[in-house]
């Protein structure tokens, strides 16, 4: 089944009565149809894994209503790429913590260049998801992030919406900026699919990428000469410090399940570190027990920089280490990339757009459950 096309699928298996006895389940949509009684908590299962041995960021994002709903089995986190040789170049130096916001963009901009000298620039500084503008969940991923970076949420615990409002419209802004004003990213970059960024920084036409680490293990086989000239750093930081998409997809177990005892031992024995290091070394991923990434080939940087990210509270899932079934339907809906595209593509202010998306939250169904 494509990943694309998993939220649709999944929601017509439950309704026909044919959903499989496990899933693989991203967060947001763990604890929406948890919430709604499609799934069996996974609580007892990860006490008797080891809840210590688990990262609690990433068994809070699953988690909702006094129930984890999925066991995270692997966790992305969003790496920023850059090419040593083109900040070489433009004598730029990179700090291992991650550069401030704003030290970031001045880099970016000074990364942006003709390289041929015919008047035309033809390389630019940033591009991926970190900044998406796009039509797609890497824009969902990039406001969520920015807003993190300025201490915005959405909604709180309770369903009220606290989107909208002075630092709502700052972290906008500088998403909308990096396209509109600096024009530090390619000129076709709202109608970008990912891969075609990861294209551009492996020609040398962008210096640097703000993307999941799956795309180390892609560089590793498509572009090894690129690789080497790679540092893999944390994303920038902004005035209420770092935020990072992290995306630790669960397995979870559902309630119509003819073989949920037997369902339940496959994921015991897919978490045992010597089985979950080898799909976490494939793809790149962070094991989500600690003990996983002990083994010595997760020192390489593009674990290291997870780690780091993971252990300074870096998670974000619509801001918060807490998810909720609003989640799921923001990202069903593309509110925030809907929010992106009004700016940069059918020119919006970003005022008129941030009010546009907040009154599309408002109406979200869930945000009735919450308030009850």
């Amino acid at each position: 089944m494509p990943w694309a096309e998993s939220y649709e699928k999944y929601q017509t298996a439950m309704a026909a009565g044919t959903t499989p006895d496990l899933g693989v389940l991203w967060p947001e949509f763990s604890v929406q149809i948890g919430s709604a009684g499609y799934l069996e908590p996974m609580d007892d299962l990860l006490d008797e894994i080891g809840r210590d041995n688990i990262y609690q960021t990433l068994i809070d994002v699953h988690t909702f209503g006094g129930h984890t709903w999925a066991a995270p089995h692997v966790n992305y986190c969003q790496v920023l790429f850059a090419r040593v040789d083109h900040l070489m170049e433009v004598g730029a130096s990179y700090p291992e913590k991650g550069w401030p916001w704003d030290e970031f963009v001045e880099v970016a901009k000074k990364l942006t260049k003709d390289t041929n000298g015919d008047g035309e620039v033809d390389r630019w500084g940033i591009g991926g998801e970190i900044v998406d503008n796009s039509m797609g969940y890497g824009t969902d991923h990039a406001v969520a992030m920015a807003l993190a970076r300025h201490g915005v949420h959405y909604i709180d615990e309770e369903g009220n919406v606290l989107f909208g409002g002075p630092d709502t419209i700052k972290a906008i802004k500088e998403l909308a900026d990096l396209y509109l004003e600096h024009k530090v990213m390619p000129p076709g970059a709202p109608g970008y699919i990912h891969q075609e960024y990861l294209q551009l920084y492996e020609a040398g036409k962008l210096s640097m990428l703000g993307a999941s680490s799956q795309n180390y293990a892609v560089m590793a086989a498509e572009a090894p000469e690129v690789l080497l000239k790679t540092i893999v750093l944390p994303y920038p930081t902004g005035p209420a410090g770092g935020a990072n998409w992290i995306s630790p997809d669960g397995i979870g177990v559902f309630k119509n399940s003819e073989h949920k005892d037997t369902a339940k031992e496959f994921i015991k024995f897919y978490l045992q570190d010597e089985n979950i290091r080898k799909w976490a070394t494939a793809t790149r991923g962070l094991c989500v027990t600690k003990s996983g990434n002990e083994a010595p080939n997760f020192q390489e940087p593009v674990f290291k920089v997870q780690e780091m990210q993971i252990a300074w509270g870096w998670g974000v899932r619509y801001n918060g280490t807490w998810t909720t079934p609003v989640d799921g339907e923001l990202d069903g809906q593309r509110i925030c990339a809907i929010l992106m595209q009004d700016i940069v593509s059918k020119g919006l202010s970003v005022e008129e757009a941030v009010e546009k998306a907040k009154k599309a939250i408002e109406k979200l169904p869930s945000l009735k459950m919450l308030s009850k």
